[in-house]
């Protein structure tokens, strides 16, 4: 929570890069002069920045002085939900990878339901101990909230990956493309998935 008039102070021991849209090639020709931190930006002059990285000099400035005139939104489809654990031992036996994979989509679908959103995209990745990772995502066309349905598609991710007897140091799962939750996407899917069901 940043109570309104205590942005600026707020920003400014943050560095440049959490800036939205703020790409690394004009994060440099900003270090190059010098500028790190919000706060260092929010004190240039206009034009010197509009000189250091063109029109986007005062847009910037706003942005590093907390004046920012675009609508606050709650959620961005581009948002993610991510669990993830690190074993202590790395995990061989299936059982054991699956009841951990479990937990992880139990933890994500049920922020899900609190949030009231559900999600195109499920993610599942893997790191082995010699720190090779392994990723794999999935997109459906309907958006879902159910604990099963993403616990069927991680799974199926997992066992993409054929790691056999490998052991497993790290696991994670993620979901994104999310919507807000509506009584009709909720009928859509129930059907889909009926539909799923007869095609078995």
């Amino acid at each position: 929570m940043v109570p309104p008039g205590t942005e600026e102070e707020f920003l400014a021991p943050l560095p440049i890069e959490v800036i939205p849209g703020l790409g690394p090639q004009i994060q440099e020709h900003l270090r190059m002069v010098g500028i790190r931190t919000i706060g260092a930006l929010a004190r240039q002059e206009t034009q010197r920045l509009i000189d250091i990285v063109g029109p986007s000099g005062g847009l910037l400035q706003r942005l590093a002085q907390g004046r920012d005139r675009s609508p606050v939104v709650g959620l961005r489809s581009a948002q993610t939900f991510s669990a993830e654990t690190t074993f202590e031992t790395p995990l061989v036996d299936a059982i054991q990878i699956d009841e951990a994979l479990q937990r992880l989509v139990g933890r994500i679908a049920r922020r899900l339901l609190v949030e009231g959103v559900r999600a195109r995209t499920v993610a599942v990745k893997a790191k082995l101990p010699d720190q090779a990772t392994v990723n794999r995502q999935v997109s459906r066309t309907i958006p879902t909230d159910s604990e099963e349905v993403i616990l069927r598609i991680a799974r199926a991710a997992l066992q993409h990956f054929h790691l056999g007897s490998r052991p497993i140091r790290l696991l994670g799962v993620a979901v994104s493309g999310l919507q807000r939750s509506q009584t009709d996407v909720q009928l859509v899917l129930f059907d889909s998935l009926a539909g799923e069901g007869r095609a078995r």
